[in-house]
């Protein structure tokens, strides 16, 4: 009896988010969920990132830290368009914690609507697909959201500072990046 060689392929999961292979489905999962929540309007992608100098304060302080990314990003840009154009924004954003040469680098990416809903919530108010918001503006509101958090949560004993750390009160002077890509 002769049985030819023959060769079977038997995925398996490893369920690890960061496999390209595994986290890509669970990606794919997410994405066709959100995409379908999506309004029709057109989207601005933004990313904002926290200066180097804070990665090592990141890094001890996760929990805590990301979330002030979320925060301070929704505040930054909310803040502008409540006051400036008087309505109120839709906001997805999604936290990466390493950029593409696998180092930890945390950023949140973030998909803007062009446009949002007056306050009194009765009337859309449409903004250029082209343009969001002045990238200085939204530089100084991002950095200025981030240190205020953080004061907040080192003052209050939710972050732990080491002793040769003092660089919270230096921020202001240091790069911070923000992309708007349209």
């Amino acid at each position: 009896l002769h049985v030819p060689s023959m060769r079977r392929h038997a995925p398996h999961s490893c369920k690890c988010r960061f496999c390209p292979t595994c986290g890509k489905h669970a990606t794919d999962v997410w994405a066709d969920g959100v995409l379908d929540q999506l309004l029709p309007v057109s989207y601005h992608h933004l990313v904002l990132s926290i200066p180097f100098q804070l990665h090592l304060l990141f890094a001890f302080n996760r929990s805590v830290c990301f979330n002030i990314l979320f925060r301070a990003a929704a505040q930054a840009i909310q803040q502008w368009a409540i006051e400036i154009k008087k309505m109120r924004m839709g906001i997805i954003a999604v936290l990466h914690t390493f950029g593409a040469d696998l180092k930890f680098y945390p950023h949140i990416h973030l998909l803007v609507t062009a446009g949002g809903m007056s306050l009194a919530g009765n009337q859309w108010i449409s903004t250029p697909a082209n343009f969001l918001m002045p990238h200085i503006g939204l530089k100084r509101r991002w950095r200025y959201w981030v240190t205020r958090l953080l004061k907040g949560c080192s003052s209050g004993g939710e972050i732990s500072v080491c002793q040769t750390y003092r660089g919270i009160e230096t921020l202001p002077h240091v790069c911070w990046t923000v992309e708007q890509a349209l």
